[in-house]
């Protein structure tokens, strides 16, 4: 597993993240909020306006919703070229909307 410093988001997505760790391959959805001390392992999506309590431990491989977040699906299934490619085409939809300036 790679652990990483920094964290990387795309602009403007409203998501707040405290102190947390965000394992490689993890989605954090527009909105979201990861509190002090969580762990979302890789390969997680944690879903749009989703709270991740503080200390709460998610992943790897599932999707998260609710508030508090929740387990609603487990993503072990899903194959994971399929799982990065939509990782893939969100980053890359976000970041046409910012090329574009738009809101």
């Amino acid at each position: 597993m790679q652990r990483l410093s920094t964290c990387e988001t795309g602009g403007f997505s409203g998501k707040v993240m405290h102190t947390c760790t965000i394992d490689a391959g993890s989605l954090v959805g527009i909105g979201a909020i990861v509190l002090n001390d969580a762990h979302v392992m890789e390969q997680t999506v944690v879903a749009a306006g989703a709270v991740v309590r503080e200390g709460t431990r998610v992943g790897p491989r599932q999707l998260v919703a609710g508030t508090p977040a929740a387990v609603k699906k487990e993503l072990a299934d899903l194959p994971m070229d399929r799982f990065e490619r939509s990782v893939e085409q969100y980053l890359n939809l976000a970041g046409t909307y910012l090329d574009q300036n738009m809101p």
